[in-house]
């Protein structure tokens, strides 16, 4: 399992999981019918420096907003879920990469650093992303996980086990 900027209660506070200084901004949208002001401000909060160009990523998601809105209500259901959810205390019973952003402006990475501790998973930490770290940089995600994966593979290997197709 490989999770992404995660903050789930028992491994950060509610400032750390959700950053004060986005609530104004985040009720203001709520607030908001503008789509595109929206989806700007939600870039604006989740990414540091895009792989794809605001110009070109931003009138796709206004579209995609217009077109599969999302409720008012359902937005703050999703809020309080993710308010009030509680972290089990034992780890997923699977091999598990924390992947994290050190410039996460939504959520502190502490939360990620606490959790892959607490779990003994495997962390990797990003020098510049923002909270979404798959669209400011597919290629570490790809090869973090690629690397992960691999030694996951070579560590469940029986003990001389041939490494060679076919073997």
């Amino acid at each position: 399992m490989v999770l992404v900027n995660t903050s789930m209660r028992g491994f950060g506070s509610w400032q750390k999981r959700l950053r004060p200084g986005n609530y104004a901004r985040m009720l203001r949208l709520l607030c908001s019918s503008d789509a595109e002001r929206i989806e700007r401000e939600i870039l604006g909060m989740t990414s540091r420096h895009p792989s794809i160009p605001p110009a070109e990523l931003l009138p796709r998601w206004a579209a995609w907003h217009r077109s599969h809105s999302i409720t008012k209500a359902n937005v703050l259901r999703q809020l309080r879920a993710a308010a009030s959810f509680q972290a089990p205390e034992a780890a997923p019973r699977m091999p598990l990469l924390v992947l994290a952003s050190r410039r996460d402006g939504l959520v502190n990475p502490s939360c990620s650093v606490r959790m892959a501790h607490a779990w003994h998973a495997r962390l990797a930490l990003h020098p510049t992303a923002g909270h979404d770290l798959p669209l400011d940089d597919p290629q570490w995600v790809l090869m973090e996980t690629q690397s992960w994966f691999e030694r996951e593979l070579q560590a469940a290997r029986p003990t001389g086990a041939s490494t060679a197709p076919g073997g």
